[in-house]
């Protein structure tokens, strides 16, 4: 790892730590699930039944809350295309993002949440919690504001804020966060674009003042490598073209600006699954043809032998053009590393690395 690129990464982080946001640099795009799980185990955390606390927390996070919010995605109440095309026009979900939880279905409207949250109830109402315990897990439980509407004005009001800052919730409960975790599904784009404009702003830098950048489309689904098989897609790019976008590209990141990059994601395109790019980074430093990005969805970017280097949800972006013919702009290393990867769209090498082949480019 270029030392250059080490000292960019340290900066970078610092700058939610100043601004005591290491929720939204540790989240990502579930930077708000984050911040309201944190509050809610505070508030849980209250309770001094410790089976009725312990209860509680295992739906908050762990395996019990992976079950619960795995249970809610296909609940049926999130907007699909169907469902949005069958809407009269001036309803509030007919021009909402899909996959965001339906304006008027609230999170405990559900069967998924009734059925994980049937024990913890049980163990609520047992005859020796008190009082003070059960209006604390009352209150945790059931929240019927938890709908739609509420969830994708939180979201808007996090994506429309001035600049870095903590986040702050009026009234925090297990509902909120199962609806924020819904609408945060289909945001990565949204939190690559807002995230570079508050560091901007956070760093005092107008937007003008940087190096030019013109949007650019790299590749497409139909650009295959003919190295490609029906479950390890790659894709091929214009060698010139390419060149000339990562010259530039190289010259916005070094005068400090950012780059939002949409991306096709993992092994294959799934389609129906989300839109065409699937994925969004954002593109922060550069160092000759290696590139760090910071990666919305934190889960699968966290190289574990660059930890103490990078650390969580920064990645590196190589452009590969030993192959003049063929170059790629990619997770992958070389050739070899960028189709070595497992079921799950892991390079198998250097772990823990998300694969991401470049599709798109623009500034933020």
């Amino acid at each position: 790892m270029p030392p250059a690129l080490e000292t960019a990464a340290q900066a970078f982080k610092q700058l939610f730590t100043d601004n005591g946001s290491e929720y939204h640099l540790l989240g990502g795009q579930f930077a708000l699930v984050r911040a309201m799980r944190a509050a809610l185990k505070t508030r849980i955390y209250d309770i001094n039944d410790t089976a009725l606390r312990e209860a509680l927390l295992a739906l908050v996070e762990g395996d019990g809350w992976g079950d619960l919010s795995g249970a809610l995605r296909s609940a049926g109440v999130r907007i699909g295309q169907a469902y949005q095309n069958g809407l009269p026009a001036g309803h509030p979900d007919k021009t909402k993002p899909l996959g965001v939880l339906r304006s008027g279905s609230t999170v405990t409207g559900t069967t998924a949440y009734t059925s994980a949250t049937t024990s913890a109830r049980a163990t609520m109402n047992a005859a020796q919690v008190s009082a003070a315990d059960k209006a604390v897990a009352t209150a945790v439980l059931n929240d019927s504001t938890a709908n739609g509407a509420w969830a994708y004005g939180r979201v808007n009001q996090w994506l429309g804020q001035p600049k870095l800052a903590a986040a702050t919730f009026d009234k925090v409960s297990l509902p909120r966060q199962c609806a924020l975790f819904l609408d945060s599904l289909v945001m990565c784009g949204s939190a690559s674009q807002f995230t570079a404009k508050q560091l901007l702003k956070t760093r005092n830098v107008a937007a003008q003042s940087l190096p030019a950048f013109t949007p650019v489309t790299l590749t497409n689904l139909n650009a295959k490598d003919d190295r490609s098989t029906t479950t390890n897609l790659m894709l091929n790019y214009t060698p010139s073209q390419l060149q000339t976008v990562v010259a530039a590209a190289r010259t916005l990141l070094s005068g400090g600006g950012y780059l939002v990059a949409g991306c096709l994601s993992g092994r294959k395109y799934e389609a129906g699954e989300h839109p065409f790019p699937e994925h969004y980074i954002l593109l922060f430093a550069a160092d000759d043809n290696t590139f760090l990005f910071w990666d919305p969805d934190v889960s699968v970017t966290d190289i574990a032998e660059l930890s103490g280097k990078l650390g969580p949800a920064i990645g590196v972006l190589f452009y590969d053009n030993s192959d003049a013919a063929r170059p790629k702009l990619s997770t992958g290393l070389n050739f070899n590393d960028l189709s070595d990867v497992d079921i799950s769209g892991h390079h198998t090498k250097h772990p823990k690395r998300h694969r991401y082949q470049i599709v798109t480019l623009q500034k933020p």
